[in-house]
């Protein structure tokens, strides 16, 4: 079944989702921030709705900049806001304690975000201008192995891991010897390895 042979869209739609790409990163940046803060995970936990107030004081952050948070997540659908009092979404259940959605959210701001800014050279040049803003190396493969900083490299393997760990089976000892599984450290070095061997990577 093709997905993308007739537009769905009627031209309100259409227009409403053009805006969400233009305030895409806007969107991005304020929900990562609303995590990283303890908001979202402070009005899940309080089941029957939190108050301003008192989210504020729970967070010990400034009031404006709590304010300004939870407004803009009023508007991106991580709460909901009944008598005064902030409830969480089904969104933000699953920005909290989704792993695959964790995984993505720190691989898109720690790796990708920045060198995003470069795309448009990238394309034309045939080569990861992004990469950049973390150092100099011809392809990412290199920066992992040697000086990419600590933050992207982590996100970067943990998103590695989380995507690849499911398509390597398991491996396991021969009868009588101890059993065990490969790691998920050395299954990707292992490609790693395979991958420079035989040069089938696109440096691109």
């Amino acid at each position: 079944m093709n997905f993308f042979e007739k537009e769905k869209l009627s031209a309100i739609q259409a227009k409403e989702e053009a805006q969400w790409i233009t305030f895409a990163p806007f969107v991005f940046q304020a929900t990562r921030v609303l995590c990283n803060s303890g908001i979202l995970k402070t009005v899940e936990e309080h089941r029957d709705g939190i108050t301003l107030n008192d989210l504020t004081a729970a967070v010990k952050l400034p009031a404006y900049g709590v304010r300004v948070l939870v407004e803009a997540a009023l508007g991106i659908g991580l709460l909901i806001l009944n008598d005064g009092l902030y409830k969480a979404t089904k969104t933000t259940y699953f920005l909290l304690n989704d792993e695959l959605t964790k995984v993505n959210m720190d691989f898109t701001h720690d790796v990708c975000y920045q060198g995003m800014f470069f795309l448009e050279e990238s394309i034309a040049r045939r080569k990861p201008e992004g990469l950049k803003v973390f150092g100099e190396w011809p392809t990412i493969y290199e920066a992992l192995s040697t000086t990419l900083p600590s933050k992207p490299k982590k996100s970067w393997f943990a998103f590695d891991h989380f995507y690849s760990d499911g398509a390597f089976p398991e491996v396991w000892c021969f009868p009588g010897s101890a059993a065990g599984r490969l790691s998920a450290e050395a299954k990707n070095a292992a490609r790693y390895r395979g991958q420079h061997g035989q040069m089938v990577h696109e440096k691109f």
